[in-house]
Order: structure tokens, then C-alpha cells, then sequence
């Protein structure tokens, strides 16, 4: 699908993601990315790449594509809350770096359960729309994702390393470019994806007290957790569903951000208390 869109933008001349959204620079930048991270999801797939060199590469190739395009370096940081900006200057783009990096981290650490994922990441693209990125793009990825849910769900077919990858960098460079336009805020980004990064939050402090790589695969993820005696659907409810729900309660009802971050907060801490294993430390 990607690479049928690709074709779409160079033979369609008139054609760009919106009014602003993607420069020529910038749809390179992404062709690019996109594509390097697809490969190392791939190589890591077939021939399991260990979590440093995998990290050391990611870097590698985000930062090169930050260099190349300015773009998609956050300048700034912009907040529902508050009139001030705040400007980062000279870490810009070591903040873009990281923000890019924790959210692919993130997204592949949250691919721990049939159908969680890409569950995410619809909601994430129908956030997108819903703020009016173009649609053609937005309908390129979420609609085989949506066919491919049907047979992850049942177990017949799933993203890896290589879609996890893929999706989430595509993910990123979409959210970053929503900010620059000013179709979100800041904390709005990090509202919508609270839930992995608090689980990831969680996991890399556990696993330096217990002098482990944070980067490392483990089975004690929330989801992990849960599903140890509950069912699938009930998982993907209490950790995906829900958020989803939340979110889009927040951009149609007048309530300060504030309190949906409080929500989520208590929320995911509640959960965890509830279906944590006392094993695990």
C-alpha cells in the first residue's frame, strides 16, 4: 500500500498531503525512514538482531533524516494549558530524536498481544483525520489494517518487528508534522499515547533495579499481566478500548485536559495493582 502511495505523489503532480503537511524534502525523508525501518524490522525478524545494535541503527537513521529535513524537527512545545511556548533551540533535534525513538520503542514493546497494536494505531490514524490530516494517506494505512485485525485477532497472521517498525515511524513523522500545523498540542500527543509510554515507563525502571537491559523482551507488560486470566477481547478493552474512548471523549466534551491525564494516570496504576504478578518485582 505504501509503495502504491508512493507512486500516487510523484505521478500526481498537483497532489500533496494537505495544504502544507508534506514538502518535497519531507515525503523523501519519510520514503526513506520508512523504508530503512521497514529493512531492520525485517532483518530482525528473520535473523533476530539483538536490542542494542537494533537501537544503535534506529538512531542512526532517524538522525540522519532529522539532519536532511528541518521539517520535521520539533522547534517547540505548544500545550492546551497554557499560552507560553517554549522553545528547546539548540536540542531540538536531540528532542526529536528521543521523542521519535520512545515512541517506536514504545509502540514495539506494546505489540505484545494479538491485535493491541494495531488497534493503537487506528486509533491514532483516526485521531489524524479527525483533526483533518489528508484523508488519502489516513485511508492507505487504516484500511489493511483494519482486514489485517481480522486475522490477528484469531492468531493467523501478525506485524513483527517489521510492521511494528514500519507503522510506528510512519506514526511519529505523522504526529510531529499534525504538531508543527498546529492540528495538536503537545499534551494532546502525549494523552494519546499515555497508556504504552506509561507501561514502558514502568518496565525500563523494573528492569534497571533488576540490572537487566531495558531494552529487553519480557512477558510483564500490563497487557501481559491481564490476559493471564482473561480473554483477548476483555484485554484489548481494558487497555486500547477504553483509551480510544477517552480520547474522544476529550475532543468532544469541554474538559480540561487536566483531568483525562488524571483519569489515565489512576487508570493504568489501578490495573496494574489489580492483575500485577507478585512474583515479579
Amino acid at each position: 500500500n505504501l509503495i502504491l502511495y508512493y507512486i500516487y505523489i510523484f505521478i500526481n503532480e498537483n497532489f500533496i498531503f494537505s495544504e502544507n503537511f508534506f514538502s518535497n524534502k519531507t515525503t523523501f525523508s519519510f520514503i526513506i525512514l520508512s523504508t530503512a525501518t521497514f529493512l531492520i524490522g525485517y532483518y530482525d525478524d528473520k535473523f533476530n538482531l539483538s536490542a542494542n545494535k537494533k537501537f544503535i541503527l534506529l538512531i542512526f537513521i532517524i538522525y540522519f533524516c532529522i539532519l536532511f529535513d528541518k521539517n520535521i524537527v520539533i522547534n517547540n512545545l505548544n500545550f492546551t494549558f497554557s499560552s507560553k511556548t517554549i522553545f528547546l533551540e539548540n536540542i531540538s533535534s536531540l528532542f526529536t530524536l528521543l521523542c521519535i525513538l520512545l515512541f517506536v520503542n514504545a509502540f514495539n514493546m506494546f505489540d505484545g498481544i494479538n491485535s493491541q497494536a494495531g488497534l493503537l494505531a487506528i486509533i491514532i490514524l483516526l485521531v489524524l483525520l479527525f483533526v483533518g490530516v489528508k484523508k488519502e494517506l489516513i485511508y492507505s494505512l487504516i484500511i489493511p489494517l483494519c482486514l489485517f485485525l481480522i486475522f490477528n485477532f484469531s492468531g493467523k497472521m501478525f506485524l513483527g518487528n517489521t510492521g511494528s517498525l514500519l507503522i510506528s515511524t510512519i506514526l511519529s513523522l505523522m504526529l510531529i508534522l499534525s504538531y508543527k500545523e498546529n492540528r495538536l498540542f503537545a499534551d494532546e500527543i502525549v494523552l494519546l499515547l499515555i497508556f504504552p509510554g506509561l507501561d514502558m515507563l514502568r518496565l525500563f525502571i523494573a528492569r534497571i533495579l533488576q540490572n537487566k537491559n531495558p531494552f529487553s523482551a519480557d512477558t510483564n507488560h500490563l497487557h501481559h499481566l491481564i490476559i493471564k486470566k482473561n480473554s483477548l477481547g476483555f484485554t484489548l478493552f481494558l487497555t486500547t478500548g477504553l483509551q480510544g474512548i477517552i480520547f474522544f471523549a476529550y475532543f468532544l466534551l469541554d474538559i480540561n485536559i487536566i483531568y483525562f491525564f488524571i483519569f489515565l494516570v489512576f487508570y493504568y496504576l489501578t490495573l496494574y495493582l489489580i492483575f500485577r504478578n507478585k512474583s515479579y518485582v
